[in-house]
């Protein structure tokens, strides 16, 4: 019990405790590119470099589950803006559009295609997706959490209608 509270305790200083008053988030200022992880559809490792505090490109690698498993890349780009401006953190709100190029590996064919052949795995396809999200930048250490709803169409190797979704966080550097 100990641990936790000497835990707790060291986490409450080091993210409240740093010295001055904060003037603003460094994230998309002084601090442009941020890598971090992102957990829903897709998990994946993901990358953001802000060019001007309102105009950011993103890319994300990692893993799809919806439709059967697949190996999935997006980049977006993304036009943000201010929805408040606390003390403590900003909060922001982004909106943009890309492209997602995704590979089924395994069982793609249940959801998609049932007259295709499941033991003929591999699917590969490419699609435009619509990105649109609300990040939270810690003004004391510089840290974005992100929560993003992407919906999208697919027009390779057939059309069809997706949503991706997923949370994250990014630390900036």
């Amino acid at each position: 019990m100990g641990r936790i509270l000497l835990a707790l305790s060291a986490t409450a200083v080091f993210f409240l405790g740093a010295p001055g008053p904060a003037q603003g988030s460094e994230v998309a200022r002084t601090r442009k590119l941020g890598l971090g992880g992102m957990a829903g559809n897709p998990t994946a490792f993901t990358l953001k470099y802000h060019f001007t505090p309102h105009h950011a490109l993103t890319g994300a690698m990692g893993i799809g589950w919806w439709g059967g498993h697949n190996f999935e890349m997006h980049v977006d780009y993304g036009y943000h803006f201010d929805l408040a401006r606390p003390r403590p953190l900003d909060v922001r709100m982004y909106v943009g559009g890309g492209v997602k190029f995704f590979y089924y590996f395994w069982r793609y064919y249940d959801y998609y295609d049932p007259r295709a052949d499941p033991y003929r795995y591999g699917r590969a396809g490419l699609g435009l997706r619509g990105p649109v999200g609300v990040s939270v930048n810690l003004n004391k250490v510089p840290l974005e959490i992100f929560g993003e709803i992407a919906p999208g169409v697919a027009f390779l190797p057939w059309i069809f209608f997706f949503v991706d979704g997923s949370v994250g966080v990014r630390y900036y550097f």
